[in-house]
This record gives structure tokens, C-alpha cells and sequence, in this order.
């Protein structure tokens, strides 16, 4: 499976550069979300992503200050912390979140001779290497050192380590937006195609998406899912109404529309995702049926056919009343972001607001659930 994190974590040529003698690291690397169940595809987890910006034409741009304006030059500094121990790397991660960091990736650190060990499933359960560098990205303006330093010493795992920074500049960026992101085969009929690519299979559905600026670039399993979910229940889709709700890059909106959905509304919390839907709508010309809008903004929302929502468990609980007010009866339901282990948490929560026959599909440990409105 492609690298669809590599553009978030700026080049993944810099994992490689500067190795010490007599250490080495294993690829690929793992990624994490802080205090939120993985965001996983095997064994690559994404671990705190908040720092993406679009102009207001929906061009790229690089990642934000702490002002969020957009930087020329360098656009972040990357710190490489080695001789983390495994069993606090987390901790050390969700702590440089909290502290500014942008982003942060683990990978496994071998002395000579060590074989690398592959790692799969959920790090709660105690999957991870013995010993990790870290490598966190922070706004340029940041103080990057004295935080890694700072909250080391915090977590307890100050003695041992090394800390080394530099600046990673914007061309650097956007060489690997166009290197890292190229055109995919999701589905046997369905593609999604950078901006900048030409599609390879015309008779099929080509997605055009600018990537990297909002999560939804078809790699994931849950996207994969959802995208599934809709090109093979056209019952649900052609002719009704649609709300895609957590749209992101705004895929799942496109595909609903271009599978002939009547109206389709994509709800998201963040402006920058907002800005990359709108932009990927335009693109695939599908603006006049679709309609992206930030969650601040929208007005109640009701009576729709169709409801997506492809978010993170604790989030789909939290809107559980809001998705089965936006249900109408009769009304199909469909969830992901959601761990095989998961779903009977999610049935019990929604059957509570209204919805029953639940169904499940699995990918890479990942459900998608569907349910109807009583």
C-alpha cells in the first residue's frame, strides 16, 4: 500500500538521512493520533496532523506557523530524538502534541547486527520495538530543542537520548507532494487521481484530488470502505440525499455525487478541510450538487437519506444524537472509523437513538457499520 501519511510528515527521505554508524533504523516507520484510537493501516499509525493550511484559491501551501500564516523558505524544523524507550514513546509523543509539535513518527532503532521487527495491531496491546527514535515537526518559529528537552525530562526519559534539529524547506514539501501521491486503483472501477496526474483508466470513475491537505485520499481502510460502501449500494445513493459527515478532503461527498446523488452536504470541524472539499468539488465539477460546509455554520441538519460518517469512535459517540436526528426513517446509516473490537460499543450507542439491522464489513481490522433508522 502506497504512503498516503508521507506528505503530512513532510519527506520520508529525511528518515534516512544521518544514520549513525552503529545504529540503524527499520522502515517503515509507525505514526500516531494523540489520546485517540490509531488511525492504523498495518503497521503505520498517524500521530497528530493539525498543521496544514490552503490559500483562500485552494492552492497548497506548506505547514503554518503559530500565527498561521504561510511560510516561504522553511517551513518546519524537524527534531530527531534517539534512544526513546518503546514503552514511553507514546507518552513522550502525545506530550510534544500538547506542547506545539505538529507532528510525530517512531522508528525502530537496531544496533548492529538486530533484526528489524515488523509491527502490527494496536500499541495498547504493548506492540512496539524496545528502542525508538522519535522525529517531530514544529512550526518554524518554534523553540524545538528546549520542548524535546523539556518534556524528556518530563516523561523521565531524558538520560540516553540525543537530540538533533533541522529545517526542512518548502520545496522540499511540495517535490514530495508530487513524488509521494500518485494515481490509485481503490476500487476495480474507481481511481483517485492527483491534481496533477492524468487518469490511467478512462473508462472508469476518476476521483480528482489535490492530496495531503485533508485526510480521505482512498488508502486508508475506512475510506476504502466508505468508497466501497457506496459504489456497490446505489439503492442508497442514486437519486437521494446525502450528508457526509467529518468530510475532510471531501472524497466520500464527490464519489456520492458522481454516483448521481440527488444533494450531498459534507459537514467538517476544521476550516482547512473545509477549503480542500470545496477546492475537490470544483474539481470533479460537481460544486452544484455538492456542498461543503464548516460545522460552526451549518444550520440543523435533517431528513437526509444517507449519512456518512467516517470518524474516530469516540467522536461518532459523541454525535450519535446528531447523526439520528440527520437520519430520516427509513434512512441508512453508515459508520467507520471503527475497530473490529469496537463495534458492539457503536451498535449499543446508536441502537439507543433510533437505528436497528445493524451489518458489518471488515478491512485491515477496520468496520465499516451500516444501520437503518427505525
Amino acid at each position: 500500500m502506497r504512503r498516503w501519511h508521507s506528505l503530512l510528515y513532510l519527506s520520508l527521505s529525511f528518515a534516512f538521512k544521518t544514520v549513525p554508524r552503529l545504529t540503524r533504523l527499520s522502515s517503515p516507520p509507525i505514526f500516531y493520533r494523540p489520546k485517540q484510537t490509531p488511525l492504523q493501516s498495518k503497521n503505520r499509525i498517524l500521530h497528530g496532523v493539525r498543521s496544514m493550511s490552503v490559500r483562500a484559491d485552494g492552492g497548497e501551501r506548506g505547514p503554518r506557523g503559530a500565527e498561521g500564516r504561510e511560510i516561504e523558505g522553511v517551513c518546519a524544523i524537524m527534531v530527531r530524538v534517539s534512544g526513546v524507550p518503546g514503552g514511553s514513546a507514546e507518552e513522550f509523543c502525545d506530550e510534544l502534541i500538547e506542547q506545539g509539535a505538529d507532528t510525530a513518527s517512531l522508528e525502530e532503532q537496531l544496533g548492529e547486527g538486530e533484526e528489524a521487527s515488523p509491527i502490527f495491531g494496536s500499541l495498547s496491546a504493548g506492540n512496539i520495538w524496545n528502542k525508538v527514535t522519535v522525529k517531530v515537526y514544529f512550526p518554524p518559529d518554534s523553540k524545538a530543542i528546549a520542548i524535546c528537552e523539556r518534556v524528556a525530562a518530563q516523561v523521565g526519559i531524558d538520560e540516553g537520548t540525543s537530540f538533533k534539529a533541522e529545517e526542512v524547506e518548502t520545496a522540499d514539501w511540495v517535490a514530495n507532494i508530487m513524488d509521494s501521491y500518485q494515481p490509485t486503483q481503490v476500487l476495480p472501477d474507481l481511481w483517485i487521481i492527483p491534481e496533477w496526474s492524468e487518469p490511467k483508466d478512462l473508462s472508469a470513475r476518476n476521483i480528482i484530488l489535490t492530496p495531503g491537505l485533508a485526510f480521505g485520499t482512498g488508502d486508508h481502510p475506512t475510506t476504502r470502505l466508505c468508497l466501497g460502501f457506496l459504489n456497490n449500494h446505489q439503492e442508497v445513493v442514486k437519486g437521494k440525499s446525502v450528508l457526509d459527515m467529518g468530510t475532510g478532503s471531501g472524497v466520500l461527498a464527490i464519489s456520492a455525487a458522481l454516483q448521481g446523488a440527488s444533494r450531498v452536504v459534507g459537514i467538517d470541524v476544521d476550516p482547512i478541510s473545509v477549503a480542500a472539499a470545496i477546492r475537490n468539488a470544483n474539481l470533479n465539477n460537481v460544486q452544484n450538487t455538492v456542498t461543503i460546509l464548516e460545522s460552526k455554520e451549518s444550520p440543523e441538519l435533517e431528513g437526509f437519506d444517507l449519512v456518512v460518517a467516517n470518524i474516530h469512535m469516540h467522536v461518532l459517540m459523541s454525535l450519535k444524537d446528531s447523526l439520528g436526528d440527520a437520519t430520516k426513517p427509513g434512512g441508512t446509516l453508515a459508520l467507520s472509523g471503527i475497530l473490529v473490537d469496537q463495534i458492539k460499543s457503536i451498535e449499543d450507542a446508536f441502537a439507543s437513538v433510533g437505528f436497528g439491522a445493524f451489518e458489518s464489513k471488515e478491512d485491515e481490522g477496520w468496520v465499516l457499520l451500516r444501520a437503518t433508522k427505525l
